[in-house]
């Protein structure tokens, strides 16, 4: 018609090796079943990173998977949210009909993408999400800090596959965001909470979530002693320490996707688990995201700790470039649209 225009909002979109821009695109709007979120936060996670080295093949679309948003529409059919309601997003897009979905295993659906990734993400002005993916914020949570439920929810989902029992020893080997938020888990639980972090900004910070002990990469830690081992770093001797540390019979989480050769008789002879671990799910009937959004809620402190940085999205090139470079005292830095 006559006179109207699609509306436009901004978002961010990689442009190459280390390179994001700032473009004007249109405003999606959404289908059945669908809301359209006010972005409020969008945090850059280390699969961003990937992207951004080039490490991975950069996708046309916008990145962003950590998302604190309001409500700004409903799509026809969904009437479990209201516009104004601060939330976060799950960023899992699933059939729900293959097995994995029906088990509410759908971190490992057949059919899976990702908002952020294959699809447009947060890190934008708007993002359209299916309904299923988004959930309330509970009162104590602004949207501001909603981004953080994500990296949480993946500490969550990992430590729900080897809970430790409260008082025993826990390693969390690597001290970025998703370390971070599995020292925090592992402490809730109950744990007694060992780190080794390669930076001080992070043993700081590990400490003030809980850590008992911390040490630095390279560093004597007490052998067969640890019931559970969170590996976040994967590398050859991440590995290769958390099968000397973890005691017998004990669990290794590992949350790094690399490629890693490390030596398997310890795995054998001690019998230990070793544990692949992605994402979050509702296997078992309660999401890990709702008790990410507990911790959360409980512990207020953990925005302030965790997240170092805000930039607004005209700074979106900045941003990258420090959380690319950790020596820059960055933890979980947040673009805020």
């Amino acid at each position: 018609m006559k006179g109207s225009s699609v509306p436009r909002m901004r978002a961010v979109r990689y442009r190459g090796p280390r390179q994001v821009a700032l473009l004007q695109v249109s405003r999606p709007q959404p289908g059945p079943g669908e809301v359209l979120l006010r972005v409020r936060a969008a945090g850059i996670c280390g699969s961003d990173l990937h992207w951004y080295r080039g490490e991975w093949e950069q996708l046309p679309t916008t990145p962003g998977h950590e998302v604190g948003a309001v409500v700004a529409a409903l799509g026809e059919g969904v009437s479990s949210l209201a516009i104004g309601q601060p939330v976060c997003l799950e960023p899992l897009v699933r059939c729900g009909r293959c097995p994995q979905c029906r088990d509410g295993a759908y971190n490992y659906c057949e059919r899976f993408t990702l908002l952020g990734g294959i699809r447009n993400g947060g890190m934008a002005d708007y993002v359209v999400a299916p309904a299923y993916a988004v959930y309330p914020l509970p009162p104590e949570v602004p949207p501001e800090q909603g981004s953080l439920v994500e990296p949480l929810a993946v500490a969550t989902h990992a430590l729900r596959q080897a809970p430790p029992v409260p008082g025993e020893a826990v390693l969390v080997i690597g001290a970025g965001t998703i370390g971070l938020a599995a020292t925090t888990v592992a402490h809730d639980l109950g744990a007694r909470v060992s780190v080794i972090a390669r930076h001080p900004h992070q043993a700081r910070v590990a400490q003030a979530l809980g850590a008992e002990h911390l040490a630095a990469p390279g560093d004597a830690v007490p052998l067969d002693h640890f019931s559970v081992v969170v590996e976040t770093a994967g590398t050859d001797q991440a590995l290769a320490l958390a099968t000397s540390a973890c005691r017998r019979r004990g669990a290794i989480l590992t949350l790094a996707s690399a490629p890693v050769s490390f030596d398997l008789t310890p795995v054998v002879l001690k019998g230990l688990r070793l544990l692949g671990s992605v994402c979050y799910c509702a296997h078992g009937g309660e999401p890990d995201f709702a008790r990410a959004m507990a911790l959360l809620a409980r512990r207020p402190e953990l925005a302030r700790l965790l997240i170092t940085h805000r930039f607004p999205l005209e700074q979106a090139a900045e941003a990258f470039a420090i959380a690319d470079d950790k020596r820059a005292g960055g933890i979980k830095v947040v673009l805020e649209p």
